[in-house]
């Protein structure tokens, strides 16, 4: 996934256009008027595109994204317009983005190891630790779990039963993946906060896969 984040928008008529960054210029219009974007991507075949207005300019803090348009099939690179209608839109400054999600499946890794001095007494480090996750898009066999993540503004992360293991979450930069590891491998439904920026957490809900064929 690949988020473009392009110009600034004062929400409020004209077009904005999507596709390479704009650094001069912005709109003012009024809540309620309808803008025309324009969007121009490329991406690879299966591709979804979603458009938003975002209002602190990093896109990835979604609790403050006000959905333009979701789910559209990638374009070829011409330019497409798009109608965003601002009813309802709370006056401001905004930011239009746009982001590409492929099917690709992603490799995740992480991992820790104890920094040498002077670093490590500074920045302690409680042992190697390393995850490795392989995510995708199309469920098959050898899928463990069915995960669906969204960012949240609040929630407290979630912590590990065993002693041990919580040393190790706490002290670890990687260890805060150790709750989602241990409902990867539970046999029932569970839902789990890990640690995200601007003190948001991403809230994971783990649905493993039974005996019987993934759909």
């Amino acid at each position: 996934m690949r988020t473009i984040l392009t110009m600034t928008l004062i929400v409020t008529a004209a077009s904005v256009t999507f596709g390479k960054p704009v650094t001069t210029g912005s709109l003012v219009v009024a809540p309620g008027a309808r803008l025309d974007l324009q969007i121009a991507d490329s991406a690879p075949a299966g591709a979804t595109v979603d458009v938003f207005a975002d209002g602190d300019g990093d896109p990835a803090t979604a609790y403050d994204r006000i959905p333009i348009a979701t789910g559209l099939a990638a374009g070829d690179g011409t330019a497409r317009t798009l109608v965003w209608d601002t009813t309802g839109t709370v006056a401001g400054e905004r930011y239009a983005a746009q982001v590409i999600v492929d099917r690709e499946a992603v490799l995740l890794v992480s991992f820790d190891l104890p920094y040498p001095e002077p670093m490590g007494r500074v920045r302690r480090i409680h042992g190697a630790l390393g995850v490795a996750l392989l995510l995708t898009r199309t469920a098959s066999d050898q899928c463990m779990a069915r995960m669906t993540i969204n960012i949240d503004a609040g929630g407290m992360p979630s912590r590990t039963a065993e002693p041990e293991l919580e040393r190790l979450r706490r002290g670890n930069p990687t260890g805060h993946a150790l709750p989602l590891l241990a409902a990867l491998a539970g046999d029932a439904s569970a839902a789990v906060r890990l640690p995200y920026i601007a003190q948001q957490t991403l809230k994971i809900e783990v649905t493993p896969f039974s005996a019987q064929d993934p759909d």
